[in-house]
């Protein structure tokens, strides 16, 4: 099956996002060995082209060819005709657009759809490496009495979105590679659960707006029975700095039942394990691809229900590494 340049980018785009092998074949159409041997590629050579083609070849200068990386250095999410237009004005040359993504090809750039992370601040960065650098401290006994937790939204339908980053492989986690987010962002259903070594505690669907008061109702019905569940009696809970989380009302919930609360990076969901788990449900949620809000409602039950204690251990204990990853890329995003 010949694929196009953009389909690659997309499969690889994909992969680096944490999507299985199997949605993303559903997800574009493609058969599922064929979207195996291109990451098996990608993985062996950084790239996923064939061997190179013969055909008739554009002429110019070297200095068009510096003018043309030097826009996408500038900005890597010009558009091919953006950039196009952009050397016309610079050297008075149509260039096409094949010629143009040609030359960034032969330079190892590639189109990718733009990770998306959130926004880093160079306080939230500072506050990353100080952190992180607490976290790289805990012991493995001690990760496994960590309660993670969080809420996630749940759309019917999610927006592959157009827009394309130009780009070398294995850059996708650069500040001028990636497409900031705001947390919730749109979606239909929204939910509060966590997990631990032990596994998963309750999931609870909410209803309306959530403030302080709805969360604190939360945490009072849920979190212990969820410890429970765990069989965990002392424990950590790891919460992120949404401002329910950190209000008066919260603070005194978590003094009067004495419970340890994890001093959290603001902007850091790829240090929560619990995000690979509402990446595993929306991935579950592409796939069988609800209709109705019931029907949407049913899979997230029945997939959080489902998740593996052996995968709850392989998150809880991935903490501290995700943590030395984060000092390693001096408070920068890492790959999760």
């Amino acid at each position: 099956m010949n694929l196009t340049d953009f389909t690659k980018g997309k499969i690889i785009s994909l992969y680096e996002e944490n999507f299985t092998q199997i949605s993303i074949s559903k997800k574009l159409k493609v058969s599922q060995s064929t979207v195996s041997r291109i990451i098996k590629k990608y993985k062996e050579t950084g790239n996923t082209d064939n061997k190179p083609r013969l055909g008739p070849q554009e002429t110019f200068s070297g200095s068009v060819v510096d003018t043309i990386l030097k826009i996408n250095k500038n900005n890597p999410k010009t558009s091919l005709r953006k950039t196009a237009s952009e050397v016309k004005k610079i050297t008075g040359l149509d260039i096409s657009h094949t010629t143009i993504k040609n030359k960034l090809n032969e330079r190892n750039i590639f189109s990718y759809s733009p990770i998306k992370k959130p926004l880093l601040s160079e306080k939230n960065i500072k506050d990353r490496i100080e952190k992180s650098g607490d976290f790289i401290c805990l012991e493995k006994d001690e990760l496994k009495t960590i309660i993670f937790s969080d809420e996630s939204k749940f759309n019917l339908k999610y927006s592959d979105g157009k827009s394309s980053v130009w780009r070398p492989p294995s850059t996708g986690l650069q500040m001028k590679h990636i497409t900031p987010t705001v947390k919730f962002g749109g979606g239909s259903v929204m939910v509060w659960g966590c997990f631990s070594y032990y596994g998963v505690g309750k999931l609870v669907f909410i209803k309306g707006n959530m403030d302080a008061v709805a969360y604190v109702n939360i945490l009072y019905e849920n979190l212990t029975e969820s410890a429970c569940m765990m069989g965990l009696g002392r424990y950590t809970f790891q919460q992120d700095n949404d401002p329910k989380h950190t209000s008066k009302l919260a603070k005194k919930f978590f003094e009067n039942k004495k419970i340890d609360v994890l001093s959290w990076p603001a902007q850091s969901p790829d240090m929560a394990p619990i995000e690979n788990l509402w990446g595993l449900i929306k991935d579950k949620i592409s796939v069988y691809a609800p209709k109705t809000i019931p029907e949407l409602k049913e899979i997230i039950e029945r997939e959080w229900y489902a998740i593996p204690v052996e995968l709850c251990q392989k998150l809880a204990l991935s903490f501290k590494k995700r943590a030395c990853e984060v000092h390693r890329a001096k408070g920068g995003h890492i790959n999760y």
